[in-house]
């Protein structure tokens, strides 16, 4: 809980205060850890540094070209659309067809594709919106952690 607090402490100062080129380059060290983890998920032992550091350079390259970002721009909306129709209809899909163990490039480009698009909304959403998403899958997991908990069967 402690290391919850000072990490919303830090992202809630973050947030506000920085500027929006400084905020956008936090999130580009942001994608780069993430980018990194999913390396490592993905099977990528080796290689996830790079992953996390190409992860990062296509959301550098996206900033670059669109800066400012507003939700409503059209290459950004084109993005999200995208991104909503991978979690809509190919996740779904993907998911229903049971447990099997995709090849490192799909899950590599399934990772850009996840994250990239992430680290635009946290840049171009407004503070307020981004805290409602941010708040409404923090309410979610602790909701479906605590409902496993008391009525579950298994342990995580």
């Amino acid at each position: 809980m402690l290391t919850a607090a000072v990490l919303l402490a830090a992202f809630l100062a973050a947030l506000f205060w920085l500027e929006r080129p400084w905020f956008a380059a936090l999130i580009g060290v942001v994608m780069a850890v993430a980018g990194y983890e999913w390396g490592r998920l993905a099977g990528l032992a080796r290689g996830a540094p790079l992953y996390g550091g190409a992860t990062a350079s296509v959301y550098a390259a996206l900033v670059w070209a669109w800066y400012p970002l507003a939700p409503a721009d059209p290459q950004l909306a084109a993005v999200f659309a995208a991104s909503g129709l991978f979690w809509l209809i190919l996740a779904p899909a993907w998911l229903r067809r049971g447990p099997l163990r995709p090849g490192k490039p799909l899950l590599a480009a399934t990772g850009t594709f996840v994250l990239v698009p992430t680290g635009l909304a946290a840049l171009a959403l407004p503070a307020d919106r981004l805290l409602l998403a941010l708040g409404l899958v923090w309410l979610a997991d602790t909701a479906a952690y605590f409902a496993g908990r008391a009525f579950g069967r298994h342990k995580l």
